[in-house]
């Protein structure tokens, strides 16, 4: 019946899990870590994608509780306890490690924890935590004004548009847009936003099109037009 499957560890994990989500995304940092903790307590080991996800929001919340360093020091523990086989686990605690360093402002962090997930992604092939790595390395280096080296790494989701998330791959494209303005080379801006424009419009996606219509506008402002 549906109360004894209730009972069953992976059933309450996962409906701790979707409860976390829910609250983190309601603002309610301590319910959704309290629901973490729960998730974790009642499927602690097995599915280590799911433990993976279950940890990624659980430091989320604690950044947004105040206790980032403990979010941190924790995640690390994660990466040095992790076993054989577990780069799928491995590749979710870096990405969250990676953001907690973003919202911190600790680019070189950032970066350099990117970088990480970039390394496990290519060992592992595992393509979709690739895109997010260059996507983290790119942002990371955008604002510490590397912004040949951002778009590099932006490139990769650029040339990826239709494999991955494409609200992502417009915000890579506006990356490179604004990197190469930001480098001296305005028309060549001019020119990746319009290639961008194309390929992005056609897929009708609301969204992924006005981030490029954002990109646009800001691109105007930085050229001086009004």
């Amino acid at each position: 019946s549906l109360a004894n499957q209730v009972e069953e560890p992976l059933l309450v994990a996962e409906k701790n899990f979707f409860a976390a989500v829910l609250a983190y995304w309601k603002g309610n940092g301590v319910e959704c870590q309290r629901c973490c903790e729960a998730a974790l307590a009642a499927w602690p080991t097995r599915s280590r994608m799911v433990a993976g996800e279950v940890r990624v929001y659980r430091a989320l919340a604690q950044r947004m509780n105040g206790d980032a360093r403990l979010a941190l020091r924790l995640l690390r523990s994660d990466i040095k306890n992790a076993g054989k086989d577990s780069e799928l686990f491995v590749s979710r605690i870096l990405a969250a490690q990676s953001f907690l360093h973003l919202l911190n402002s600790d680019l070189e962090l950032a970066y350099e924890s990117a970088c990480q997930l970039g390394a496990v992604a290519v060992r592992a092939n595992l393509p979709y935590a690739r895109f997010w790595a260059e996507l983290s390395c790119g942002i990371s280096s955008f604002y510490a004004a590397q912004f040949d080296q951002a778009k590099e790494h932006f490139s990769f989701g650029a040339e990826h548009t239709y494999s991955f998330e494409l609200r992502a791959s417009a915000d890579a494209f506006i990356g490179i847009v604004l990197s190469e303005q930001f480098t001296g080379s305005p028309q060549q801006a001019l020119a990746t936003l319009e290639r961008a424009a194309a390929i992005i419009d056609e897929s009708r996606d609301a969204e992924s099109s006005a981030v490029i219509a954002s990109g646009r506008a800001r691109l105007q402002l930085l050229q001086g037009h009004s």
